[in-house]
This record gives structure tokens, C-alpha cells and sequence, in this order.
């Protein structure tokens, strides 16, 4: 087969990139994670296996949706920058046969991170309080994921060329595919419900009803809040397995969902492998939404004080779509704010979207400062900054000060309304987490600095900055928590045990503070020794 050649090509390239070890390494980390937070709300007892298994599907569910598209992005639009795409198509090779193996070689790197956390999920089993029926269940949901992942992956690949583009064409259609597959899973656990259970009546259900589908499908595809023990327990024990069975079909209509966006994708590059200007239309679509019509003076003299005060940092900001970030997140954080405030109870609504509303900011922030100095390397502008009069601390702080201005107008307005919160419901331990916060907004960027300039692939050195920048002073805290009570067996005097308490219970901001201050002096004595890699390719 023709077929088999370009599969084996593109195993060995993956083979050969750190990324597609780092991704399984990132799958542990985060389910690992999600153990340890589970075990320090609830603990462990006989009977919450269930909810720890819960905990860890909403875990690898969501590394699913984040990590495949991310991963698969780039598989197609690499090409097109290379102009590798062209010489495929001189082979007997078809659009189609070449999606479909990129296709399968990032489905089969995806099922490898299946399989790297599966020993994780298997500690509910040994726990106790899982059924046969909930694992399966899992299963399916994951297989289904996956292919709906891969799809939207390969479709933002095939769309864009440059690979900022291909990244946000593929998160794009990640979040519209999560929609669609909670859309149509509720859509089949309602009917099912209805014909099998006492859950709904026939007459009254409307399959445009977005809402119902959608919250059924979130708590059919999470199992939160013992969704899949409750769901089961409304039918029969007769008609349990048609359900599983229904799920099964559900994974085989992902299957489907798949090799449609793989015709499409293959539609597309066939189409568009060749160098062609943008339509007419998007040129003046861009230039209509893109073009200042208020301000265009101050918007000048803002720009040339930038300049002149931080050119390094100007470079974040000469494009229109680098200044919408800051304008962006504090529009987003506002309107979510302004949602929540208006709740029946806003303490408990803020206090869960909030701490997800932070992960996000974060998340962007550390992969901003990842992806900096890549693009310099790219374009062969890191070349120029070194030549210039600009030392290499100057460079250095002239890019975090622009990273950090990016996103702290939004950080300053969610931390003043968590620190109102506090005050007027008297809300407990709030203080403490947005010092967490903060302290990971100044060092998060080092760290994504250090790594934009070592690692090759974006998604690698985005990565190894949550890891070492998040993960790791996180564990460490862990243990700052549990050395008091390694300390009662002890016998040490008072004065050490009281200054081991307070060293433990600030182990992470530490730990945090002295990683960052490393990886600054490696940073530095990268840019002054030229010991990183300077690659020249295509934006």
C-alpha cells in the first residue's frame, strides 16, 4: 500500500520529538494531580472509589479536549510552511490517504496517552465502589473524545499555515466539537431515558431544547455528582446493557464524526496547498475590524512611547491581534463577574468559576510567555536583539514587562472582587490563594521565557512551564502540609518544631520563588553564551 510509507515516515518523525513523551508525562501529572486534590478535600475510604474514579474521568476528559487538538494542530499546516505538502502530492498519495495517516499516527499518540494514565484510573478499582458498568462507560466517553479531539485538531490544521493560526483554528473547533458531542450525547440519554426509565415523559421532550440536552449530555459525559450511578438506576437491571449499548453506538457515531472531518480536511488541502493570497472578502473584513477609527493619534503616540521606552516589549504588541489579548480577558473577566454577582448565593458561584477563571489566565499567561521568544528564532529576529545595543537582562526584562502588562489589568480586577468577596461574606482563606496567584504570575513568565528559547516546539516548552512552574511547587506544598505531623514523632525542640511549621506551610511559595530565580540565571547565560537553538522558518 501506498499508504504505509507516509504512516512509518511520520511514526519515526514523532518518535523523534520530545513533545510526544512530554504529552504522556503532562496526562500522568494531571491525573496525579487531581488524585492528590481529591485525597486532601475527601479522603479515602471504602466506598469512595466511585467518587475518586468521578474526579479522575472529569480529569482525563478534560486533558482529552486540551492536549489532543493541541497536539494534532499542527500535523498538516507543518507542511504547508515546509513545502513538503507539495512533494506529497507528486506521489500516487490522494488529500485523503495523507489526512488519514497523519490521521492515525496522532490517533495512535492519543491512545498512547490513553494507556500512560491507566494505571491511575485503576486506583478507584482497588479503592473500591466501581462497577464494571462505570468503566465502561468511561471507556466509551474517552474513545469518543478522542475522535471528536482528532477532528477538530485535523480541521484547524488543514485551515491555517502558520502555526499560531493552525493552534487557534484547532481550540476553535475543540470547543465547538465539545458542544456538539455533549449536544448529541444528551440528545440520545434523553430519549433513551424517556423509552426505558422514569426520568422524562415522550410527549414533553423537544430535542431543540438546548439547555436540557446540553446539562444532560455534561452530567452523561462527566459522570459529576453520581450522574452515571443515577442515571443507571432509573432503568432496569434488564435494560442496563442497551444502555452501554447506546453509549457504544454513540462511540461508533464519534468514529463517523472522525472520518467526515478527515474528507473535509482532505477537501481542504487540496484545494488550498498552493501559495495563494487571502479572498478578497477576509482582506477587507480584517482591515474593516482591524483599522482604528477613534483615537488614531493617542494610538500613534501610545505606540512610539511604547517603542522608545520598550522595544522588546513593542514587539508583543505592533499587531492588532497582540493588543485584543489585554482588552479580550478583561472584557471576558468582567462579563463573568458581572454574571456570577448576579447569582443566588455569589460566594459559592464565584468561588468555583473564579478558581477555573484564574487556571485560564494563568494557562494563557504561561503559554504567551512560552511562545515569545519561539517566534524571534523563527523569523530570525532573535539574530538582530543580540546585535543590538540592548544587553541580554534588558531583553530579558523588556519582554516580561510586556507579558505581565498583557494580562494584569484583568488580575488586578479579579483579585480586588475575590478580596470584596472575602470581606463582606467573610469568606476564609481567600488571601492565601491570590498570594498563590500572584506569586505565580510573576514567576510563570520566567520560566515560559527560559523554555520558549530552549525547546523546539511550542507545545513542549508550554508544557514544561506549567510543569516546573505550577506542578511542581504545587507538589511541593503537598509535603510542606504533611511535614508537621512527620514532625510530631520527632524528638526535636519546640523552637525547631515551630520554625519546621512555618517553613513547611510556605514550602511552595519558596520552592516557586527559587525555581524562578534559576531558571533567570540560566536564561541569562543562554543569551549571553548563544547556547540555544536559531532556527529560520517560515511565520
Amino acid at each position: 500500500m501506498t499508504l504505509l510509507p507516509i504512516i512509518g515516515r511520520e511514526l519515526r518523525s514523532q518518535a523523534r520529538q520530545p513533545g510526544t513523551y512530554a504529552f504522556r508525562v503532562a496526562g500522568v501529572v494531571v491525573l496525579l494531580v487531581a488524585a492528590e486534590e481529591f485525597w486532601a478535600r475527601h479522603g479515602l475510604g471504602r466506598s469512595s472509589g466511585g467518587d475518586l474514579f468521578s474526579h479522575l474521568h472529569v480529569a482525563m476528559f478534560c486533558s482529552i479536549w486540551i492536549l489532543v487538538p493541541l497536539m494534532s494542530a499542527d500535523c498538516l499546516s507543518r507542511e504547508k510552511r515546509e513545502g513538503t505538502l507539495g512533494l506529497l502530492f507528486l506521489t500516487p498519495l490522494r488529500a485523503r490517504e495523507i489526512v488519514l495517516a497523519k490521521g492515525l499516527v496522532h490517533g495512535l499518540r492519543a491512545l498512547m496517552l490513553w494507556l500512560a494514565v491507566l494505571p491511575v484510573l485503576t486506583l478507584p478499582s482497588l479503592v473500591g465502589g466501581v462497577s464494571w458498568r462505570e468503566a465502561a462507560w468511561s471507556t466509551m466517553i474517552n474513545f469518543s473524545c478522542v475522535c471528536w479531539a482528532l477532528a477538530a485538531g485535523l480541521l484547524g490544521s488543514a485551515l491555517g499555515k502558520a502555526w499560531v493560526r493552525s493552534m487557534l483554528f484547532g481550540c476553535l473547533a475543540s470547543l465547538l466539537g465539545v458542544g456538539a458531542f455533549m449536544y448529541c450525547l444528551g440528545v440520545v440519554l434523553v430519549f433513551f431515558l424517556a423509552r426505558f426509565g422514569a426520568f422524562f415523559r415522550q410527549s414533553t421532550i423537544n430535542p431543540w431544547d438546548y439547555e436540557r440536552m446540553m446539562a444532560q449530555g455534561f452530567f452523561g459525559a462527566t459522570g459529576v455528582n453520581h450522574s452515571w450511578p443515577s442515571i443507571l438506576a432509573l432503568i432496569r437491571p434488564a435494560e442496563q446493557g442497551n444502555l452501554l449499548a447506546v453509549i457504544a453506538i454513540m462511540a461508533l457515531f464519534s468514529a463517523l464524526v472522525l472520518w467526515l472531518a478527515i474528507l473535509l480536511a482532505a477537501t481542504l488541502i487540496r484545494r488550498g496547498w498552493r501559495e495563494a493570497s487571502l479572498p478578497a472578502w477576509w482582506q477587507q473584513g480584517e482591515a474593516a475590524l482591524s483599522t482604528p477609527v477613534l483615537g488614531r493619534d493617542f494610538l500613534r503616540r501610545w505606540q512610539l512611547r511604547a517603542l522608545e521606552r520598550n522595544p522588546v516589549g513593542w514587539l508583543e504588541r505592533r499587531t492588532w491581534s497582540g493588543r485584543l489579548v489585554t482588552w479580550a480577558w478583561l472584557a471576558a473577566v468582567l462579563t463573568i463577574t458581572l454574571f456570577l454577582l448576579a447569582a443566588d448565593w455569589p460566594p459559592l458561584a464565584f468561588d468555583w468559576c473564579g478558581r477555573w477563571l484564574l487556571v485560564l489566565l494563568l494557562g494563557n499567561l504561561a503559554a504567551s510567555a512560552a511562545g515569545s521568544f519561539r517566534r524571534e528564532r523563527e523569523s530570525g529576529l532573535m539574530e538582530l536583539l543580540l546585535v543590538t545595543p540592548l544587553d541580554e537582562r534588558e531583553i530579558i526584562r523588556g519582554r516580561l514587562k510586556e507579558v505581565w502588562s498583557q494580562f494584569l489589568p484583568a488580575l488586578v480586577l479579579l483579585s480586588i472582587v475575590w478580596s470584596w468577596m472575602a470581606a463582606v461574606y467573610h469568606l476564609p482563606g481567600i488571601f492565601s490563594h491570590l498570594t498563590s496567584v500572584l506569586l505565580s504570575f510573576v514567576t510563570l513568565p520566567v520560566v515560559g521565557l527560559y523554555f520558549s528559547l530552549r525547546s523546539r516546539h511550542f507545545l513542549a516548552a508550554w508544557l514544561l512551564t506549567l510543569l516546573v512552574g505550577a506542578a511542581i511547587p504545587e507538589f511541593g506544598q503537598m509535603v510542606g502540609d504533611w511535614w508537621p505531623g512527620i514532625l510530631q514523632y520527632w524528638p526535636v525542640t519546640d523552637n525547631f518544631r515551630y520554625f519546621g511549621t512555618v517553613l513547611a506551610g510556605h514550602l511552595g511559595w519558596l520552592l516557586q520563588l527559587l525555581l524562578a530565580l534559576w531558571f533567570w540565571q540560566r536564561l541569562l547565560r543562554d543569551l549571553r553564551t548563544r547556547h540555544f537553538p536559531m532556527e529560520r522558518g517560515v511565520a
